[in-house]
């Protein structure tokens, strides 16, 4: 019986024990969290505090706020570039891809003029609006040669402030158009 009655309460003393060890150490796991939480809601609770006092001191102050815009006008002006080159497959010309952009609007009717370095073969004018319009270039311009100039008259549309046209130029040689100037106006 002895035998019997020792393991018993060998494993009786131990259940015991590991039930109260247990208990304790969930107890300063759960009490740790606890302080945390509240150290962590005293800090928040200082921080809404501080910032309450500082939007009452800013309402206090009723900053007098004078707005003074002025309209600074850009001057008109219109940019040219080359966007790219290449050469036509059906002659084997140069072609170069040129803008035409300007910072203000353009009513119609519209008078586009492209000047280049080299004599122009044909054109594609391409906008937004009307798609593409091809045509070959008639029209000189005095001093420069046979044909280094485009003029392009449309009735409509206008452009819009910062529209851009692409004109799609093919010189008569190898070498690729340069454009010099060029321009969009209003007739």
């Amino acid at each position: 019986m002895i035998g019997l009655v020792v393991p018993l309460v060998l494993v009786a003393i131990l259940f015991g024990w590991k039930l109260i060890a247990t208990t304790f150490y969930d107890h300063q796991n759960m009490a740790g969290r606890w302080r945390n939480a509240v150290n962590e809601k005293n800090t928040l609770k200082q921080t809404l505090e501080g910032r309450d006092a500082y939007i009452k001191r800013l309402e206090a102050a009723k900053p007098s706020v004078v707005q003074n815009t002025k309209f600074v006008p850009q001057p008109k002006k219109c940019w040219i570039d080359t966007v790219g080159n290449f050469t036509s497959p059906q002659t084997g010309n140069a072609v170069a891809l040129v803008t035409l952009h300007c910072n203000y609007r353009v009513e119609a009717p519209l008078h586009i003029s492209l000047e280049t370095n080299r004599p122009i073969a044909n054109f594609n004018f391409i906008t937004p609006s009307i798609m593409v319009m091809m045509g070959v270039v008639s029209g000189t311009q005095k001093g420069l040669g046979v044909d280094r100039s485009l003029y392009i008259d449309l009735q409509s549309p206008s452009f819009a402030a910062e529209q851009m046209v692409v004109i799609q130029v093919e010189s008569m040689t190898k070498d690729a158009p340069i454009p010099l100037k060029g321009s969009i106006d209003s007739k």
